[in-house]
């Protein structure tokens, strides 16, 4: 993966407030998780803004909880885009997080 992919996603987060911390975890993530997070993002319909907002509410959550690895993050927001696609409604993908963590929590 080039430091491109990389950089963009940074400068996605750079524009969101309190974004520190999410930062630093997509600063030191695998290439791997990179290149996961970018293929899922060109399957939905929402925009690499959107996934780094629904990460920074994510990292909120982590605070009062546990923390989750990227991957796992990255994987349980799909899956809540997914379930809100089947379900015929498209909301914002940080709402769909937070009405999941609420109904369904987190498994490890």
């Amino acid at each position: 993966m080039s430091t491109d992919l990389r950089q963009k996603i940074l400068d996605s987060l750079k524009e969101l407030p309190e974004s520190g911390k999410a930062f630093a975890e997509v600063q030191s993530a695998d290439e791997s998780v990179l290149l996961r997070w970018v293929q899922i993002i060109d399957d939905s319909p929402d925009s690499l803004k959107d996934w780094c907002k629904a990460i920074l509410e994510f990292k909120k959550w982590e605070e009062q909880n546990r923390a989750l690895t990227l991957s796992h993050k990255i994987e349980y927001l799909s899956c809540c885009r997914e379930g809100g696609l089947n379900a015929g409604t498209l909301v914002s993908l940080t709402d769909l997080l937070l009405d999941y963590l609420k109904e369904h929590g987190v498994e490890e």
